[in-house]
């Protein structure tokens, strides 16, 4: 075989791998869990202007300034999704029926997910370092993917129709170790910083076409794979701020940049016959981009004698989709350096809930609800099986509950993808024998999708817990009387510890 049609396969082979399986980060139309954290779900993901427990290190870092629980906390966190997406792909197998294989001349069957499953874990610490000023944190979060999601080679006896898409299978990680601090520049203002290592492990397989005069169309024993292994990392920054505008009134922003990930790891390409190209693994590179993100909210809260009653928040969401050229795979000793095209838009999203707050003596219970809606992040040429990027809208609920020195909180999200039905696609599988040869494309079809969405929440204040109080030491650079939770219309230290604005 001629070794510049076989160079464009192992790059484009090798990138459709990543792409099929790697995760988005934080993603709008690629998201496939709505939100991270059991309170921001609960609330249809509208908490960029509340921010109020450990989570904050991830949805507005500014809130990590005076949170009800005081003194250093530890909040643990995981969210469990169950999806249903489908692909009904338009067209038969080629062959004849009768003459070829079982499958040939019938249509393409249902393709569906067959995964279980998996919980997505998140870890934070954050302490106020005695002081109503000062807040810190750092922690470890997962982006809002569905890691259970997978879709078998085969349905059935026969090939799978969508196997060039999403075939292949493997694993991959991306994790966002996160640093941060908060800052209160004065009783109605917060800012926060937060910097981001970006960590990616891959180990991704895609099914690749060898091509022959033999061959029929999307041939199986025409096909070989491709396996790339790699890890790396980039780096990333949010910055986050809250606004007291009135007593009611409360304004969140948070802009997280963009990040590439730069992984380095080797390639290894197996033709039908089982044999190596090149004999052996290949040196590869593979850089992916994440995009930048903005959110902004606005949130207006009831007092009821000095305590928060109940609240709703109405949050924007807008993130750079657009901008990602797509994962780039250079294998030097192919002389290959590749891009693919992603066919990505930039996204928008709503998103709208609240809480309504009851003190039982000194502990406190929460009901919350919310709705949001997402727009696609693909044209309806571009579509894929890989991720979910359908426009969604989604209702959620959850329940909290604050005693001493422990807060807990549930949520549960339906998401419905808006039905797609594809006639124009343009994803084709690459010949290898023959490149500029077009085979015929394997996304037309309709797409569906529906998933429920668990999550749980734990937050241990250890002041409390070990006897210690939740109170901050007052310091040179304290605001003890001028802080967000010591103004007229918040409640005294004994009343805040019933207050419901805590988890």
């Amino acid at each position: 075989m001629r070794s510049a049609p076989l160079s464009r396969l192992a790059a484009f082979a090798v990138a459709a791998a990543v792409l099929a399986t790697a995760p988005a980060a934080r993603a709008g139309g690629i998201n496939e869990a709505p939100e991270q954290g059991a309170q921001a779900l609960a609330r249809g993901g509208a908490f960029v202007a509340k921010a109020d427990d450990a989570s904050a290190l991830f949805h507005n870092v500014a809130g990590l300034v005076g949170q009800e629980l005081r003194g250093t906390k530890v909040w643990l966190g995981a969210n469990l999704q169950a999806s249903s997406f489908t692909f009904q792909r338009a067209g038969a197998y080629s062959g004849e029926a009768g003459k070829d294989e079982a499958w040939a001349g019938r249509p393409y069957p249902l393709v569906e997910n067959v995964g279980t499953p998996s919980p997505l874990p998140m870890l934070a610490v954050v302490s106020d370092l005695g002081s109503d000023r000062l807040g810190v944190g750092a922690g470890v979060f997962a982006p809002t993917a569905n890691p259970g999601k997978k879709f078998s080679n085969t349905v059935g006896t026969a090939p799978s129709p969508a196997r060039y898409d999403v075939g292949g299978g493997g694993d991959a990680m991306i994790l966002l170790p996160t640093a941060a601090v908060a800052y209160a520049v004065s009783k109605d203002v917060r800012i926060g910083l937060a910097g981001h290592l970006v960590l990616g492990s891959f180990d991704q397989s895609s099914l690749t076409y060898f091509g022959s005069a033999e061959c029929r169309a999307e041939d199986p024993r025409c096909e070989g794979r491709a396996r790339l292994v790699a890890s790396g990392m980039g780096y990333g920054a949010s910055l986050g701020a809250l606004v007291r505008a009135s007593e009611n009134l409360q304004l969140g922003a948070q802009v997280r940049t963009g990040a590439s990930l730069d992984a380095a790891g080797r390639t290894l390409i197996t033709r039908p016959n089982g044999t190596w190209m090149n004999d052996k693994p290949m040196d590869s590179t593979m850089t992916l981009d994440l995009p930048w993100t903005a959110h902004a909210g606005v949130r207006w809260v009831e007092m009821d004698r000095g305590v928060e009653r109940w609240d709703l928040e109405l949050d924007a969401v807008y993130e750079g989709w657009g901008g990602s050229v797509g994962p780039r795979v250079v294998i030097p000793e192919m002389q290959q350096d590749k891009s693919l095209a992603t066919g990505w838009n930039d996204t928008f999203g709503v998103r709208a809930g609240g809480a309504y707050n009851v003190a039982l003596g000194t502990n406190v219970f929460s009901l919350r609800g919310g709705a949001y809606y997402d727009s696609s992040a693909t044209t309806t040429a571009t579509t894929r099986l890989d991720f979910d990027t359908l426009e969604k809208v989604g209702v959620t609920l959850g329940a909290g509950f604050r005693t001493g020195a422990v807060a807990v909180s549930f949520a549960y999200a339906a998401t419905a993808s808006v039905p797609r039905s594809v006639e124009d696609g343009v994803m084709r599988p690459e010949d290898s024998v023959t490149p500029d040869k077009e085979l015929q494309t394997y996304n037309n079809g309709n797409y569906r999708g529906f998933s429920h969405t668990l999550a749980l929440s734990v937050e241990v204040s250890l002041g409390r817990l070990f006897g210690g109080s939740s109170e901050p030491t007052p310091a040179e650079d304290t605001l003890e009387e001028t802080s967000w939770k010591q103004t007229p219309h918040a409640p005294s230290p004994s009343r805040r510890r019933a207050s419901v604005s805590a988890r």
